[in-house]
């Protein structure tokens, strides 16, 4: 059993659910090295993006925080008492596959109830490199509202190429779907989370029929889609417009491939498409990127025109880290409360006299 704490900071937490027994996170100095990313010995607000934690925690007001200030934090005393505590329990490395890549681990609450909703989250990486353990405040944000959390592994290259991979998140999918009741969940509540190019591969497991279909499943398998910041909708277009040859080396130069590749080319009405919602950040440079809107709104359009709700949500206050990361701050109404507000319109409207 773990202990997740919501509480701003927590044994030096940052603001972010332990995801691990302390005893597995280090030391309180090893963590504040963690986050000072420049290793000045001092974290700036960009370095603990919480406004407000970030004012209380700078007694002296100068603008950064120093290992002596944010060790001296303590929580509110109904916060040391357990009051805003979630336990939860991690089942590791459950087996959807035969291949050593093919592993979830299983997030349950501690009071698990009947038919409860699960999503399934999909770790980003330029498909190359990741960790399923990566989840931050996402798992005890879910089980903490009675949810199921799996967060999956998948094939990464070089090996994993397309469809291997997203051919494993069909394959986590199935075994949800499959074990859902044994552990508490409805199979008919299933949702999928994808950052980066997780974000890519769960827009695609929900477009392209073909993954799931291995399963006997329809795309409706999946109730709703949080598509966490990727540029990756239409990757042949992608591979015209920018210079870099990070896609092509990912999806190569075959057209066709980048076409089959492409979620926004498996768009089409009376596919039971689930619903989207599509966030986007500042990007992954200094600057914004300017095309980061252009294409979720286009994959939004593409999905509009098909009948298929879906919504964008500009988070260009982050960026292309950030917006994961933050995900689960309960201060994070952008992203974290419109992601919520659009899982519980589905939920409601599936079981309109539950809510």
């Amino acid at each position: 059993m773990f202990r997740f704490l919501f509480v701003g900071l927590i044994g030096l937490g940052f603001g972010v659910a332990f995801e691990a027994p302390a005893q597995e996170q280090g030391p309180p100095s090893a963590r504040f090295a963690r986050a000072d990313r420049d290793g000045d010995g001092k974290l700036t607000p960009a370095e603990l993006p919480r406004p407000a934690l970030f004012k209380r925690l700078d007694r002296n007001g100068d603008g950064v925080l120093t290992l002596q200030e944010v060790a001296a934090f303590r929580p509110p005393a109904a916060a040391r008492d357990g009051e805003t505590e979630t336990e939860m329990k991690a089942l590791r490395d459950l087996a959807y596959g035969d291949h050593e890549a093919q592993r979830l681990d299983l997030y349950l609450p501690e009071a698990a109830k009947k038919n409860a909703p699960i999503m399934l989250y999909i770790h980003g990486g330029g498909w190359r490199k990741g960790d399923k353990s990566a989840v931050g405040l996402k798992a005890s944000f879910f089980t903490g509202k009675g949810w199921l959390f799996a967060s999956a592994n998948y094939r990464l290259l070089p090996g994993g190429e397309h469809p291997k991979n997203v051919e494993d998140v069909a394959s986590a999918i199935a075994w949800l779907h499959e074990h859902a009741e044994q552990h508490g969940g409805d199979p008919d509540k299933i949702f999928i989370m994808g950052h980066s190019a997780g974000c890519h591969l769960v827009s695609l497991v929900a477009t392209s029929t073909a993954p799931l279909a291995k399963h006997d499943l329809p795309l409706s398998a999946v109730k709703g889609v949080i598509a966490l910041d990727t540029q990756a909708y239409d990757v042949a277009r992608l591979v015209k417009e920018t210079s870099s040859a990070l896609y092509t080396g990912v999806f190569g130069a075959d057209p066709a491939t980048q076409r089959d590749a492409s979620p926004l080319h498996h768009v089409a009405p009376d596919k039971e498409i689930p619903p989207f919602l599509i966030l986007y950040s500042s990007g992954m440079g200094a600057r914004p990127n300017a095309m980061r809107p252009v294409y979720a709104e286009a994959f939004r359009d593409a999905l509009r025109a098909a009948g298929i709700p879906a919504e964008v949500v500009d988070a260009s206050d982050r960026n292309h880290g950030e917006i994961n990361r933050r995900f689960g701050d309960p201060e994070d109404k952008k992203v974290t409360g419109k992601t919520i507000a659009f899982l519980n319109g589905i939920l409601a409207a599936k079981n309109p006299s539950r809510d």
